[in-house]
């Protein structure tokens, strides 16, 4: 900003500018979670065989979610050796968090 525009402006200044336009456009990020209920049965339907778990609290929060796409278990089942890759990242921003993330890999590839 200052280069472009002659303007100093502070680093949590332009990163609530950002949070604030981000809202704007795509819409607070809490009405998401309400999207998601939709969206495993929306999968469900398009690949039948896929299971969802959505969990949520007492007090209707997001919780957690599991995917597993039907063709990923398939795959499982028929092709894939017994090898289990399980990796975390920690989440930034303001639903700070861990994504834990499961891979299948053939070792044959």
């Amino acid at each position: 900003m200052q280069v472009e525009h002659g303007l100093h402006l502070l680093y949590s200044k332009a990163w609530r500018a950002k949070d604030h336009v981000e809202a704007y456009v795509f819409g607070p990020p809490e009405e998401s979670f309400k999207l998601l209920p939709a969206y495993c049965h929306r999968l469900k339907e398009v690949n039948p065989g896929t299971i969802t778990v959505l969990k949520t609290n007492v007090a209707n929060q997001f919780e957690y979610m599991f995917i597993a796409h039907s063709a990923s278990l398939h795959g499982f089942r028929t092709v894939i050796g017994p090898v289990i890759a399980i990796d975390g990242t920690h989440l930034k921003g303001k639903f700070s968090d861990i994504m834990f993330v499961a891979i299948c890999l053939d070792a044959n590839i």
